[in-house]
């Protein structure tokens, strides 16, 4: 009987081992300045990523398909998020 358990205990061990996952990678890294954004808005039409940065006040715009930032734009202190819908022109 011990030898039973063993044996279950070794299998369900090993079972749990192979079924463990890891996080997922995806994307690129694009480096800027102030470090991470603290928030994102996706602009399909224009192929953009609109990034706020609560570090330097900026809002970055970046061409999702170069991966290059085509421009910045100054927004008010210390922005944490950007409202909803919105775009470089504005509000929707």
């Amino acid at each position: 009987m011990n030898s039973r358990i063993w044996l279950c205990l070794a299998a369900a061990a090993r079972l749990a081992y192979s079924q463990q996952t890891v996080g997922a990678t995806f994307g690129d890294v694009v480096k800027l300045p102030g470090g991470t954004p603290s928030d994102i808005v996706l602009d399909e039409a224009r192929q953009q990523l609109y990034l706020i940065n609560n570090t330097t006040s900026l809002v970055y715009v970046l061409n999702y398909t170069t991966n290059q930032v085509v421009g910045t734009f100054p927004v008010g202190k210390t922005p944490l998020a950007a409202p909803c819908p919105w775009t470089a022109t504005g509000c929707t």
